[in-house]
């Protein structure tokens, strides 16, 4: 009987914690570790990527999470990121326009982007 108990327990945590976000258990993590007393820090990192003529960064700086995200062509681009929590944020890009250091939750980083670039500003009306 002890054993269906546990199997049981352990099939209900399992399903709770399947629809989580890598964010919401780093976010659990940290509860946790600061509940048993621990220090939770984030040491500065930073990765770039390029997706198309879009120069991606993303990383933690002094513990919270930022994006920047450069145009470098001669285009208009409208950009599209995923976040962890699989919510969209939207950006329209003039060429060689760079956006700095949009600051977002550590916890809620972005995980994927969609560009669209084209010569005129008409991109900016295009859906995904």
């Amino acid at each position: 009987m002890k054993k269906i108990k546990t199997l049981g327990l352990l099939i209900i945590s399992l399903t709770s914690i399947a629809g989580c976000s890598s964010g919401d258990l780093r976010a659990w993590n940290d509860a946790m570790a600061q509940t048993n007393g621990y220090t939770v820090h984030y040491p500065d990192q930073s990765d770039t990527t390029y997706v198309g003529d879009i120069k991606w960064t993303s990383g933690v700086y002094a513990g919270e999470g930022f994006m920047r995200i450069k145009n470098t062509s001669n285009d208009y681009c409208k950009v599209r990121i995923q976040l962890e929590d699989d919510s969209y944020k939207y950006y329209y890009l003039e060429p060689y326009e760079y956006i700095g250091d949009i600051y977002m939750s550590v916890y809620n980083q972005g995980t994927y982007m969609n560009t669209i670039c084209n010569t005129t500003r008409a991109v900016f009306n295009e859906s995904f």
